[in-house]
């Protein structure tokens, strides 16, 4: 039982590290942080439909009104911007932290989701897409996650893709699933034989994944016919100017996880373990329907995913304050708080125990190995030395 609270204490400490991380990232980054409101009007989601109905928790207020526990940032903050913020000069750079709350579906999938995340509103250039892929990998390599992989697509592409090749609506969907599943025997079947046939042996290529030169080459060949390609081809080389082309692979089977995602759309991966750290994308229209028609981009970190990544020991995020134990007889009883707060000084976490009678020095050791104490210092008054005794992993202690 005590395992599992250490393990949940553990990976809260972690995050709330990784917290304070990100804030000095997206600051350094000129985004400031706003508050989003937990409890949203139902109206809100049921318009722009980013998530199935069915994934929110919904209520009624006592004045019949229906609310949702926020099933995600984006929208809201948008809403904020069109509705309170319509005037404010654009562009506007924001960051939020909180949890979004969905419900399971087939069993599977968080319900609270903690995630750290921007936006960028009223900035339209592929530069601002760059912006955000820069901005997620600067964020990741702060926290000490030196292995990670972020794909690039655009959600508009297959719809383009459709048109060009004049198939049905179900055909398209059927494109859309081969690509997601990376089947491209079934993708060949969709594309050959139709107009622009062309396109078929490039397409397929850079369907597949390859390298981020060879994905260079691709887009500048194909950007030509699809004016989605074209966009994807100016965004990629904005990233490689940002330093990013070992960290970014073009993927243009991605179509987004929100219904509002109109053009680029990326998402973060840690090839250690498969695991889906965060994404984002470009909403262009989902302002225009609350109002107040401009281009906005953002991306969001699930900092639960981040909490289980490997990360690099010099890491900021992962470093521990050591935590400290100061017992004492109730005769040294103000000397031991002196003595905490003199280790708090010096960067530890301290805990004070005042104990009746004669302080065992072994029992002591016990107690706080138990209890997952690094170091303990006992004052009794029989002794001089306040020196911390370090309480080693395998239980054994030195001094």
């Amino acid at each position: 039982m005590y395992s599992n609270l250490q393990r949940m204490i553990e990976r809260t400490e972690i995050m709330r590290r990784q917290e304070g991380v990100l804030r000095g990232v997206f600051d350094a980054w000129a985004y400031h942080e706003v508050a989003v409101p937990v409890l949203t009007d139902h109206e809100l989601f049921r318009q722009q439909k980013p998530l199935p109905s069915s994934s929110m928790y919904k209520m009624i207020d006592a004045d019949g009104e229906v609310l949702v526990l926020r099933p995600d940032m984006t929208a809201p903050v948008a809403q904020m911007a069109a509705e309170q913020w319509r005037h404010v000069p654009r562009p506007l750079r924001l960051s939020y932290f909180g949890e979004v709350f969905r419900r399971r579906i087939n069993g599977r999938g968080a319900r609270t989701i903690p995630q750290a995340g921007v936006e960028l509103l009223g900035a339209g250039e592929p530069e601002s897409d760059a912006e955000m892929m820069a901005m997620a990998a600067d964020a990741l390599e702060s926290l000490g996650v030196r292995q990670f992989q972020i794909n690039l697509g655009h959600n508009g592409l297959l719809a383009e893709l459709s048109e060009v090749l004049d198939l049905s609506s179900a055909e398209s969907a059927e494109l859309r699933t081969a690509l997601a599943d990376h089947d491209l025997v079934s993708a060949r079947r969709l594309i050959e034989g139709r107009s622009h046939s062309q396109l078929t042996e490039p397409l397929l290529r850079i369907f597949a994944p390859g390298e981020a030169a060879d994905h260079l080459s691709l887009l500048e060949e194909l950007g030509r016919s699809l004016c989605g390609l074209a966009h994807l081809q100016r965004i990629f080389s904005a990233t490689i100017d940002l330093g990013l082309r070992k960290n970014v692979q073009v993927d243009v089977s991605l179509a987004g996880d929100f219904a509002y995602y109109t053009g680029a759309i990326f998402e973060v991966y840690c090839p250690v373990t498969g695991a889906r750290l965060g994404g984002g994308g470009r909403y262009d229209e989902l302002l225009g329907s609350l109002g107040s028609p401009e281009p906005a981009t953002g991306f969001a970190l699930d900092l639960q995913e981040l909490s289980r990544v490997p990360l690099s020991s010099e890491s900021d995020a992962v470093k521990q304050r050591q935590m400290c134990l100061v017992v004492a007889d109730e005769s040294r009883r103000q000397r031991a708080n002196q003595r905490a707060e003199e280790l708090r000084a010096e960067g530890y976490r301290a805990v004070v125990q005042i104990l009746c009678g004669a302080v065992d020095e072994g029992e002591v050791h016990s107690w706080a190995h138990t209890r997952g104490f690094d170091a303990f210092c006992v004052l009794d008054g029989t002794r001089d030395g306040e020196t911390l005794i370090e309480v080693c992993h395998d239980g054994s202690w030195s001094g």
